[in-house]
């Protein structure tokens, strides 16, 4: 008899680069979802405001988990 095993690899959600618009000057600057997670700064590459990213009611945060949870679960 023989086996199969399955692995699964779960990719690095905090690297993907999403763009996001300046409230002050609407030019478009790139952040990853890990800043966005860690409600970091970030500065505008037009007018060079201070930009706060904010994960409203911990959405990027819940969404991660549940894709992670998903991807653990599936490869067992």
């Amino acid at each position: 008899m023989f086996s199969i095993s399955l692995h699964i690899n779960i990719p690095d959600f905090d690297r993907i680069p999403i763009e996001i618009d300046c409230p002050i000057c609407g030019l478009h600057t790139w952040v990853t979802i890990g800043e966005v997670r860690r409600r970091d700064f970030t500065i505008c590459r037009g007018c060079h405001a201070n930009i706060m990213l904010e994960d409203h009611l911990g959405s990027v945060h819940r969404s991660f988990r549940n894709i992670q949870h998903t991807l653990e679960t599936f490869g067992r």
